[in-house]
């Protein structure tokens, strides 16, 4: 498997261990029991330009791992820096040549409020992965409210990136 993470809104020489993803970073494959099945980690990245969710062009930083894994399981959810990660099933990496794409952006200005329809109204416009969907992501302006997260992640998968 090929895991390829894209970080938006940022250059390689941006990214550290705060950020979770850069050079060197850790990725851990897990199987659908929650066993490890493979890691990684990411070489150096490489930066470009593209456009984010509201169609501004924007730096990016691009990372390559190759994982070794078996090719039988029925998903398979990769985790760069924290969980919960990303589930990616069998038939799509099969169809996607056994590449997992993975695109994070930060995004610096997340919606004012903690409710349920405050966080699916920002994912579902702005999300890139669930990790955008966090607390810890969006800064300390807000609170850690299960709702708002909830919220947010329903928005980015209803809005399938």
């Amino acid at each position: 498997m090929t895991v390829v993470t894209t970080q938006y809104h940022a250059t390689c020489s941006d990214l550290d261990t705060s950020n979770g993803v850069f050079s060197g970073a850790e990725v851990k494959v897990r199987g659908p029991n929650g066993k490890l099945v493979g890691s990684g980690a990411y070489g150096d990245g490489e930066d470009g330009r593209d456009n984010d969710s509201s169609d501004n062009e924007v730096d990016t930083c691009t990372f390559t791992t190759d994982i070794q894994v078996p090719n039988n399981l029925a998903s398979y959810k990769v985790i760069v820096d924290t969980p919960p990660g990303i589930a990616f099933q069998l038939d799509e990496l099969k169809d996607n040549g056994w590449e997992a794409d993975i695109t994070i952006g930060y995004n610096y200005n997340p919606p004012s409020g903690n409710s349920y329809s405050h966080g699916y109204n920002w994912g579902y416009a702005y999300a890139y992965s669930f990790s955008d969907c966090n607390w810890y992501s969006n800064g300390p302006a807000y609170d850690d409210s299960d709702d708002w997260e909830r919220g947010c992640r329903a928005g980015y998968v209803d809005n399938d990136h």
